[in-house]
């Protein structure tokens, strides 16, 4: 299986853009992607159901409802990963 992970060194480097970019294209392809984020954003998964018109997946615990399985089902051709911003 084909997997992509998107990642930068810094916020403001163009993940999702880059993500969502990537997303399109692989859906125009004919490809069923979906979108797995970490952290505690909810923009960039806002951005990825847009694109994809189906909910993005988190993978942070944390941020996930109980009884959340990790990594959750894969009902799709292609994840796409993208991880938060690295701290600085």
């Amino acid at each position: 299986m084909i997997q992509f992970l998107v990642a930068a060194p810094c916020s403001g480097s163009g993940k999702t853009t880059l993500t969502c970019a990537l997303l399109a294209a692989l859906k125009r392809r004919g490809q069923d992607p979906c979108s797995f984020k970490s952290g505690p954003d909810y923009i960039d998964p806002m951005f990825h159901r847009a694109v994809l018109g189906v909910e993005s997946h988190n993978l942070d615990l944390f941020f996930s409802a109980p009884g959340h399985r990790i990594p959750p089902p894969l009902n799709c051709d292609l994840p796409v990963f993208q991880p938060s911003a690295p701290y600085r």
